[in-house]
């Protein structure tokens, strides 16, 4: 018998192996001696080892993201240490541009965006020049357009950036969007009145809300008009709120003055409660100064007013907290003890108004009135936020 013992041949790859082999055909058999137990020699031969399992060696796979559901969505682009972050910002621009119709998208950028905007942080210059010369898919423009929140750098520098790209009409309308809404985020003090009004008079409702939002720091007498004449009559009853917002949020010297006129024009009562003028009038009086006693009265009126809106009565209560004005506690204790169960917004705004200043005697009436409410809701929800105050909880 003829034992020959197997070998490797390529590094591992291949295992070759020779076993035995029987000489002759099948019809004639060789004579093979078996030596008995006995027999056998201390340094005979020892049986040859199993064959090496034959390696088959398979490719890494690529990183693969995975959806809302668990369930992978495909090779996901990973970011590249070893390139620099310009370099990256072209292979996020290809991989987007290659996977522009892929449902996906999102959660295969997911990884590579997490690292790049801890990346931005130095990295202004590369962001800009990535912004000046923006092409490609609206997620890369958007994904560029927040690394330039992430990067350090100047303010203004920055702000010119979105401006531009919020008032360039041949940009995307989504990435148009997002720069609008980051130039509140930038305010520098620089005046950019032409563009504000550009953005105010753009067709797209969204970006009109959006600009309102910056307004506020570009506001003149120009964009102002604006706002008064066109956005406070919208047929839009968002684009009226956020044009409210925007005066109000101003530090233009009438911004009271229009705030009382949106007020007055505001036709609300307990007739018709939370309607639309409603909301314009609870938004005006929140942002209103009560620094003269004319306003004041007027602020008094609106809450003592048994045939206006609750909602309104319940805005102008909390201006009236006894903690900026301390005359004004017999008023909302008034109130209090007039209001039944079926004035539960009124109960609610003059409770949290009485107890920015929790004296006892305070505290006294609004556990009385809790406690003889006819209904369990309401009562439970006014002795809770008794107790937060008076257990040190949050007001």
């Amino acid at each position: 018998m003829l034992v020959v013992l197997g070998f490797l041949v390529l590094g591992g790859s291949i295992v070759l192996t020779i076993g035995l082999f029987h000489r002759g055909s099948s019809s004639e058999k060789q004579n093979v001696v078996v030596p008995r137990p006995s027999e056998a020699r201390s340094d005979s031969i020892p049986p040859a080892p199993p064959p090496a399992p034959t390696l088959n060696p398979q490719p890494i796979p690529e990183p693969t993201a995975l959806s809302a559901t668990g369930q992978n969505v495909g090779p996901s682009l990973l970011y590249d240490e070893s390139l620099s972050f310009a370099d990256n910002l072209q292979r996020l621009r290809e991989f987007c541009g290659s996977h522009a119709n892929d449902p996906q998208l999102q959660q295969l950028l997911s990884q590579f965006a997490k690292v790049l905007f801890a990346r931005a942080k130095g990295q202004l210059p590369a962001v800009t020049y990535a912004l000046e010369h923006l092409d490609g898919p609206v997620i890369y423009r958007n994904i560029v357009l927040d690394c330039l929140i992430a990067a350090d750098g100047s303010v203004s520098e920055k702000a010119d950036l979105v401006w531009g790209i919020a008032t360039d009409g041949g940009e995307p309308i989504e990435t148009r969007r997002l720069a609008t809404s980051l130039t509140s985020q930038l305010v520098d003090g620089k005046s950019r009145t032409d563009k504000l009004m550009s953005l105010l008079k753009d067709p797209d409702r969204d970006i009109v809300m959006l600009a309102l939002q910056s307004a506020s720091f570009q506001m003149d007498d120009r964009s102002s008009n604006l706002i008064k004449s066109t956005l406070l009559t919208s047929t839009d009853i968002n684009v009226r709120i956020a044009a409210v917002d925007a005066i109000g949020k101003s530090t233009i010297a009438d911004n009271q003055t229009q705030l009382l006129s949106i007020i007055s024009e505001q036709q609300t009562s307990r007739a018709n409660m939370f309607s639309d003028a409603s909301l314009l009038k609870r938004r005006a009086i929140a942002y209103l100064g009560l620094k003269d006693s004319q306003t004041y009265d007027l602020v008094e009126h609106i809450a003592l007013d048994s045939t206006e809106d609750p909602s309104v009565r319940a805005a102008a209560i909390t201006k009236l907290s006894p903690k900026e004005f301390p005359g004004s506690a017999n008023d909302l204790l008034g109130l209090l003890q007039a209001a039944n169960s079926q004035d539960a917004v009124l109960l609610a705004a003059t409770e949290d108004s009485l107890l920015t200043t929790p004296t006892p005697s305070i505290l006294r009436a609004i556990q009385t009135k809790a406690e003889g409410l006819s209904d369990p809701q309401l009562r439970n929800f006014m002795i809770q936020r008794l107790k937060q105050v008076t257990n040190g909880g949050t007001q």
